[in-house]
């Protein structure tokens, strides 16, 4: 699933921009058993921010696109996200089995060229079939050492970006010390792209608030319009459970689970106390939410949503998030899955 940093503007254009002819990319190709008659086409960052659709007759397209820079996109292919790069002038040819991605051939320029060449070198070891173009991706493990190999050895290369993006970025728990020091081996000209200039402002908190810093600080308004922080009554000098949902988050059934399990095994120990942070922009659905949830402890909620200061104090890029702070303040667990969580509590309450 795509986190907060890949989350696109995209803004659905239609093809008249392929009647002009200064910027233009040539795009075409044959696949076999594509399964529709229309192929779209995203950016996998601001280089490229819209949607175009290209239109596919018995696995046949041929069509001119507007671009200004050199560009990073994802062709969707039967569910798939195919990658592949291009800037003006480019003719760009695709061809190979709809069915099986890793299979295409994608010509044109150097990038895609340097795919190509990732990917040769996953069939020499085995691994061609390991890649995964369709979301989830099981075999992460195995493909992110050569991944990195890659990275290394092609540190200006577009395809970097994309293969930083999908091994070390879109994991359930990306390990963000490693992740910066990949992007200080990344060439000038990626390192102030972007998307490396977001990523690297994002560690930047995270670090400020990873296991064994000082939590920031925060003041929030409760249901009632009360501002709280860590020294209101009912939280000084003690082991603070902060709890990040959303009533919009399609895991909230999944999140409120785990949130009454955690207040149930632990709230009658008087050091301890669970804070909520919603995300929630809509004071009306935080607040049914809250009720049909079954939500106990203090409940805290400014409706900013991500644009929320503590969202960007702590770090948070999706719902369920758990942050255990201590009364001296010291953060003692983050990104943990909540049995490891359960136990981190228990042993600090000890």
């Amino acid at each position: 699933m795509r986190n907060k940093f890949t989350t696109l503007i995209l803004i659905t254009l239609c093809l008249v921009s392929c009647g002009k002819k200064k910027g233009m990319v040539h795009l075409s190709g044959d696949l076999k058993g594509a399964s529709t008659s229309e192929l779209y086409l995203y950016g996998q960052d601001g280089s490229f921010d819209y949607i175009d659709t290209i239109s596919v007759r018995n696995g046949h397209f041929d069509c001119k696109i507007h671009v200004d820079t050199l560009s990073a996109a994802y062709l969707c292919i039967n569910n798939g996200e195919y990658p592949i790069f291009f800037e003006k002038g480019d003719h760009i040819r695709i061809k190979g089995d709809a069915m099986k991605l890793s299979t295409l051939t994608v010509t044109g320029n150097e990038n895609n060229e340097d795919f190509t060449d990732f990917k040769k070198e996953l069939q020499k070891k085995g691994l061609l079939e390991q890649l995964n173009f369709t979301g989830g991706d099981m075999s992460a493990n195995l493909i992110r050492p050569e991944a990195e190999i890659f990275i290394t050895k092609h540190s200006s290369s577009l395809v970097s970006l994309y293969l930083l993006d999908k091994y070390f970025i879109h994991q359930p728990s990306p390990d963000y010390a490693h992740i910066k020091g990949i992007i200080r081996n990344l060439s000038a000209a990626l390192r102030e792209t972007p998307r490396v200039i977001e990523l690297s402002d994002f560690i930047t908190r995270w670090e400020k608030s990873k296991m064994g810093t000082v939590a920031p600080g925060f003041t929030m308004p409760d249901g009632k319009g009360a501002m709280v922080n860590r020294s209101s009554e009912g939280l000084k000098n003690k082991y603070i459970l902060l709890t990040f949902w959303a009533s919009w988050a399609t895991n909230r059934a999944q999140s409120a689970v785990e949130i009454r399990q955690l207040y149930r095994a632990f709230h009658n120990n008087p050091k301890f106390a669970m804070v909520g942070i919603s995300l929630d922009t809509d004071k009306y659905e935080w607040n049914r939410a809250i009720k049909q949830d079954s939500l106990q402890g203090t409940q805290l909620c400014d409706l900013n949503g991500f644009n929320s200061p503590i969202i960007s104090q702590y770090a948070i890029t999706g719902t369920p998030a758990y942050i255990l702070i201590a009364p001296d303040g010291v953060i003692l667990a983050r990104d943990m899955h909540v049995d490891a969580l359960k136990r981190q509590i228990a042993a600090s309450l000890k």
